[in-house]
């Protein structure tokens, strides 16, 4: 089950495409990492206009948070993705509390199809 704790933008209808990327984090690391995250999909959404979405997982596999963009179609994410990252993004890169589990990472994207 999926927790959204933060959102940064407006969620005012459903996206047309959405790009997920999760990552499971050290239990040691779990405040900081959470709130590294808000700032991150703060930071990439002043950048890119489009809506990020933080939440988190319990099952089925604990400790893991999820960034998701939220935007009107694939074209506006390639469009966001293919600029170069922002100052603001770069630095909280080298900020992150940790490294994400080995292995844990995993990224997806669909589109909205009715």
């Amino acid at each position: 089950m999926a927790r959204v704790t933060h959102v940064a933008g407006s969620l005012r209808e459903p996206p047309g495409a959405v790009a997920v990327t999760t990552w499971q984090v050290d239990p040691r690391q779990w405040a900081a990492s959470l709130a590294w995250s808000h700032q991150m999909a703060d930071a990439q959404h002043a950048a890119s206009g489009i809506t990020q979405t933080i939440f988190n997982l319990a099952e089925p596999v604990p400790f893991t948070i999820g960034l998701c963009a939220n935007a009107g179609s694939l074209d506006d994410i390639d469009a966001a993705r293919s600029a170069p990252p922002d100052a603001s993004i770069l630095q909280l890169l080298e900020s992150a509390p940790g490294a994400p589990t080995s292995g844990s990472m995993e990224g997806l994207v669909a589109i909205r199809v009715a």
